[in-house]
């Protein structure tokens, strides 16, 4: 009894000491580094970092990191100092931005990054196969694009203020799993209970398709792909994109367009589309008519931990990208049973379906037991046969 008694003390100690640590590090970075803003993208590391900041009201979240490092370019040259904050595969999207905006005009900026594929757990289970290449080269991508940045990883407040650095300089701060105490969103947004879930799509779509030779499903990184994976072993008709967040629009035109006389069913993400919108409208310019992109609407980043992303005007913003396609709204599980149906029963016709869906994920999802080279070659044998 008295050994559980004193784990719980432990774990509650624990607790507290990750609490104070978020609530100090954004007390820190607002009065003395002079904070006025916070922006950037999910990731599930900084989830709780981003409901802290989101929940004092000075947090703008964006779809792309690289228009996240402009914006605080922006703001910060004119006075009002910004942090960014990302994962750390987002440092290929904002590198560009870094050393040809933010360097050349001598704008330093705050990042806090989150570290996924972290070193000193580069083997555990929980980091998917895209998060180790970018965990080994995490600091090596700093510096390439800021020579002269200082990287940190210690958040006791006190090393930060005894560390004394440049305010001209760039400023990493490395966060891995654990770093901060869980806190929950002041703004709970209830879960949709007029719509269907998005693993009721896809598994209308899953058994539609698994007896047809012709037909292919490429499905988006995050619970899309696992949401997919759930319904069976993985076969050769179906792609999983692990990591390339907004590219498996472009991905599957590639495919699509390498194989005209089969169809393929895409199943992507509002954040996934907003990341890389550029993609879809390329497909649609291009005529890839053996393509049905389904986009599913939840509103939020539910693998990283449920932040809400800009939607509001999704549609319109689709319909503006696809003006060459067919494209349909769906708010109930029959009417995009219909739209499917519909596709599956004309001409080939590229079509677009923004499937609105309920805002909760799936529990016990799968994780990939295939390499991602293993996933390829099984579905170059699928499309070859």
């Amino acid at each position: 009894v008295l050994k559980i008694l004193l784990d719980i003390m432990l774990i509650l100690i624990r607790k507290m000491k990750l609490y104070q640590k978020r609530k100090k590090f954004v007390d820190y970075l607002v009065n003395e580094e002079g904070v006025k803003e916070f922006c950037g993208v999910s990731d599930s590391t900084l989830k709780y970092l981003i409901n802290e900041v989101t929940n004092r009201e000075i947090y703008t979240a964006f779809t792309n990191e690289g228009d996240a490092v402009a914006y605080a370019a922006g703001r910060t040259m004119c006075g009002y100092r910004t942090a960014v904050l990302m994962q750390n595969s987002g440092l290929t999207n904002a590198s560009s931005a870094i050393s040809s905006l933010t360097s050349i005009y001598n704008i330093p900026l705050i990042y806090i990054v989150g570290w996924r594929g972290c070193v000193k757990r580069l083997e555990t289970e929980d980091d998917e196969p895209q998060h180790k290449i970018v965990g080994k080269e995490t600091v090596p991508m700093i510096l390439s694009s800021s020579p002269d940045a200082i990287v940190w990883t210690d958040y006791t407040i006190d090393s930060i203020r005894n560390a004394k650095y440049d305010h001209s300089r760039d400023v990493f701060y490395l966060t891995s799993k654990d770093t901060f105490s869980k806190v929950d969103p002041r703004e709970v947004v209830e879960p949709y209970s007029f719509v269907s879930s998005r693993l009721d799509c896809i598994k209308y779509i899953n058994e539609l398709v698994k007896n047809n030779d012709d037909v292919f499903v490429l499905s988006t990184t995050g619970h899309t792909s696992r949401e997919l994976m759930s319904l069976g072993e993985v076969n050769s008709h179906n792609f999983y994109m692990f990591g390339s967040m907004g590219c498996l629009i472009s991905f599957a035109t590639g495919v699509a367009r390498s194989n005209p006389d089969k169809k393929f069913v895409v199943l992507d993400g509002d954040g996934s589309f907003l990341m890389r919108p550029e993609g879809s409208y390329l497909s649609d310019q291009i005529g890839t008519k053996n393509i049905l992109h389904i986009i599913f609407k939840n509103h939020e980043h539910l693998s990283t931990g449920g932040q809400r992303i800009p939607t509001r005007d999704l549609d319109e913003f689709v319909w503006a990208s696809c003006a060459n396609s067919y494209r349909h709204v769906t708010h109930s599980l029959d009417y995009f049973k219909s739209k499917i149906d519909q596709w599956f029963s004309l001409p080939p016709e590229r079509c677009v379906i923004v499937a609105e869906v309920a805002n909760r994920a799936e529990k016990n999802l799968p994780r990939p037991q295939q390499t991602p080279e293993e996933i390829k070659d099984n579905f170059i044998r699928g499309l070859s046969e």
